[in-house]
């Protein structure tokens, strides 16, 4: 006996208790009430919950072996029922219903302290009972002939200011805002006294031209003093002019690519002499990439002096490294001559290499002096070529980048250009840019591949 008890009928025991701590009689269900269609359903399926469970418990508390896990297992089910029934006319009362056929199923539920408010005891469900047929057999109470008559003033008012605002003459600025007050007064006491409601919820920009929103929540009578005051506020305002978006997005690829003032004027005669600029290539195009721009800025062709990747690119930064030849057959080398003065790449350079090449003079004339493949096969060999060594030097397609490096850069692109570029790496920023200094020494006939 003992552990049916523990299994079910003890933790129904505050169950037990409650049937027998008072016995108020039912109600009878006024004809009112009974010729609404949801209402006498929805109080049949709760009846025939409470009635079972109470039946139930009687028994339980008579003979302990009449604990049936099946009937535990209906009462769940019939509070369910209940629940469902009674949740668009009483949620409070469907709430607990709910918990109640919860707990039949898992006794855990009735101690769990997050429903230890939810009163689900026998005495707490006939009191809710009675209380829920009462809340729904009172009608609301007329409304006084006097709250009528303020109203249909209010009314007046509202529909005469409102006139006033569409066909008079415009208010100066000193005299809206206290009109706008009076329009929004007028409209809350008409929907007080004669009925109606607004409300006004989340993120909406404050009144008198200032741009930060507020986070608000009102109803009723204020709810629509509220709304209509911003209303009028906001359809007041001097219109904004509209956003161009193309414009806007533009405008913030022109900043990513745009070089420091400072970084400019250090190289502004150079710059300004014809194939010669300063320019920033990012490290990582992705951003610019998500604005629309083909290459994020990582790439750079010297004849248009242009970003955008796929009307022909000379040059790469992407990776931290300058890497040449990009599409088709495109290919070109790039060699590192190490940290060099800025004012030297200033100087007019020529095939003989200057003084301070050193050891890579060598690489320096076969920059200069090369002649591109004019065969396919050819081309394409030099394009897949992961470098050879001239003299003591590698010359390959790709260069680390470091700042202060001077590099020549020669950019094969057939039937477009072909280029001997010196670089030279200024500086680079925290955002992943590189500030570079560019001069053109020498342009080629355009390469063709023969028949």
């Amino acid at each position: 006996m003992a552990n049916i008890l523990s299994t079910g009928a003890v933790a129904a025991g505050t169950e037990i208790v409650e049937i027998f701590r008072g016995g108020s009689r039912l109600r009878t269900v006024p004809e009112s009430v009974r010729s609404r269609p949801e209402f006498p359903e929805a109080l049949a399926k709760f009846d025939l919950a409470l009635n079972e469970t109470v039946d139930y418990l009687q028994k339980l508390k008579s003979s302990p072996q009449m604990y049936s896990a099946d009937k535990e297992h209906e009462l769940a089910q019939l509070w369910s029922n209940a629940s469902i029934a009674i949740s668009h006319l009483d949620p409070a009362l469907s709430n607990s219903c709910f918990i109640k056929g919860q707990g039949w199923l898992d006794p855990k539920v009735w101690r769990n302290p997050a429903f230890k408010n939810i009163k689900i005891g026998i005495e707490d469900m006939r009191k809710s009972r009675i209380g829920f047929v009462e809340q729904q057999s009172n009608p609301a109470p007329p409304v006084p002939r006097g709250v009528l008559i303020a109203g249909l003033f209010f009314a007046v008012a509202t529909f005469a200011s409102l006139s006033y605002l569409l066909l008079g003459p415009d208010l100066p600025p000193s005299k809206q805002v206290i009109f706008h007050v009076w329009v929004a007064f007028c409209m809350a006491a008409s929907a007080a006294f004669i009925g109606g409601s607004a409300v006004a919820k989340g993120a909406i920009p404050l009144p008198f031209g200032l741009h930060n929103p507020i986070q608000i929540s009102a109803a009723g009578g204020f709810g629509v003093f509220v709304v209509v005051l911003l209303l009028l506020s906001i359809l007041d305002s001097p219109p904004k002019p509209p956003v161009d978006i193309q414009t806007t997005i533009q405008d913030q690829i022109n900043s990513a690519l745009a070089v420091p003032k400072n970084i400019y004027a250090k190289f502004a005669t150079l710059a300004e002499s014809g194939s010669a600029g300063v320019v920033a290539l990012h490290a990582d195009g992705s951003a610019l990439e998500k604005l629309g721009m083909r290459g994020g800025g990582t790439y750079y062709n010297f004849v248009s002096k242009k970003h955008d990747y796929g009307y022909g690119s000379d040059v790469n930064a992407s990776n931290g490294s300058f890497s040449v030849g990009f599409v088709g057959m495109d290919f070109g080398y790039v060699i590192d001559f190490g940290n060099v003065a800025s004012t030297k790449i200033l100087s007019s350079f020529t095939q003989a290499p200057p003084d301070w090449v050193n050891e890579k003079k060598e690489a320096w004339r076969y920059l200069w002096s090369f002649r591109p493949p004019t065969t396919e096969t050819e081309a394409r060999a030099a394009q897949q070529s992961r470098g050879f060594k001239v003299g003591n030097v590698t010359i390959a397609s790709v260069a680390p980048i470091s700042a202060g490096h001077f590099y020549l850069l020669r950019s094969v692109r057939y039937r477009q250009s072909d280029l001997l570029i010196a670089l030279y790496v200024d500086s680079t920023d925290d955002s992943g840019r590189y500030y570079v200094v560019w001069k053109e020494l020498q342009s080629f006939d355009v390469p063709m591949i023969g028949p």
